[in-house]
């Protein structure tokens, strides 16, 4: 019987702000003071933080969330990151090697535009994994309605996906950013993230 993940924990590097999903809203103060400087771009950053955790509380089982804002004078966060728990079947590990598969033959959801893709296989510490890049734009709809017409912006999203050996669980690293300027960057800051990941496997909880 495989087991599940029951610890993690994942790097703080120079320019991000981050936190326990979850703790934003109570943290948005200390966070802003820690991530910029001067009233306005502290306020900046509180805004993000708060609207980031409030995303994460949404959907989905986040452990973390981060903005990457590298310019302390004006708090513009370019780039967020999000880290999620995926379970699996519990009566086994997870397939790196299937869920590669899918990875490669993947196709956009209905309305987007997916204007570049890449997928590459990756040995982390916390085990094997695969990374995605993704470079796509919500299809501009008619004027229907009144429905916006116009030019959607470009969101890159960088996805790295860990496979815990021995575990059924999964931890996906996602970041992403509508700075289509900062693509190499935001790769290697994606990597970084990624790399520094640390994951403990225990038993699955009694039921």
């Amino acid at each position: 019987m495989p087991g599940t993940v029951i610890s993690q924990s994942i790097g703080v590097f120079p320019g991000w702000v981050q936190w326990r999903a979850g703790d934003g809203k109570t943290r948005a103060e200390e966070l802003a003071r820690g991530g910029a400087d001067g009233a306005d771009a502290q306020e900046s950053v509180r805004q993000a933080v708060v609207r980031l955790d409030a995303l994460c509380q949404a959907d989905g089982l986040f452990f973390a969330a981060g903005l990457w804002v590298p310019d302390r004078t004006t708090g513009v966060a370019v780039a967020t990151a999000q880290l999620e728990l995926l379970t699996g079947a519990p009566d086994r590990d997870a397939s790196w090697a299937d869920e590669l598969e899918r990875a490669r033959a993947f196709r956009a959801e209905r309305g987007f535009t997916v204007f570049d893709r890449a997928v590459e296989p990756m040995t982390l510490q916390a085990g094997p994994a695969f990374g995605t890049i993704t470079v796509l734009a919500e299809t501009p709809r008619g004027g229907l309605f009144g429905r916006r017409s116009g030019p959607s912006p470009v969101e890159t999203r960088v996805e790295v996906t860990v496979f815990p050996p021995g575990s059924s669980d999964v931890l996906r690293l996602a970041v992403r950013s509508f700075e289509s300027d900062l693509l190499d960057a935001l790769v290697d800051q994606a990597r970084n993230l990624a790399e520094s990941i640390t994951v403990v496997v225990g038993p699955p909880p009694v039921r």
